[in-house]
C-alpha cells in the first residue's frame, strides 16, 4: 500500500520536537534568502564578482549566502564592518546599500 508524500511528511512533522521544527524554519528562511539573492543577481545579469564590487561583500560571503550556508544579515554585518574599516583607511565613504544600484 502506497502513501502520499504529503501524508508521510505530515506524519513525520507530527513526531518532531519543537527544536527540529525551529531548525526547519531556519533552513527554510536561509533557502528563501539564498534564492532571492541568486535570482536577483541573475536577473540583473551579474556574476558574483560583479556583485562583490557593487555591495562591498566578499565573494566568499556571497557564495555562502547563495548556497544557504549563512543568511545575508550575518554575512553583511561581518563583511560590512571589515569593508568599512578598509574604506576608512583608503579615505572612502562606505555605502551601505545592496547590489541593485548602479555604481
Amino acid at each position: 500500500m502506497f502513501r502520499a508524500y504529503d501524508d508521510v511528511v505530515a506524519s513525520r512533522r507530527a513526531r518532531l520536537g519543537s527544536e527540529a521544527v525551529a531548525q526547519g524554519e531556519v533552513f527554510a528562511e536561509a533557502y528563501r534568502s539564498a534564492m532571492q539573492v541568486t535570482d536577483s543577481r541573475e536577473k540583473h545579469g551579474l556574476i558574483q564578482a560583479q556583485l562583490t564590487q557593487r555591495c562591498g561583500m566578499s565573494q566568499a560571503d556571497i557564495s555562502r549566502i547563495e548556497r544557504g550556508s549563512t543568511n545575508p544579515t550575518q554575512s553583511e554585518n561581518t563583511s560590512t564592518a571589515a569593508n568599512r574599516r578598509r574604506s576608512r583607511r583608503r579615505g572612502a565613504s562606505h555605502r551601505r546599500q545592496f547590489f541593485l544600484r548602479r555604481p
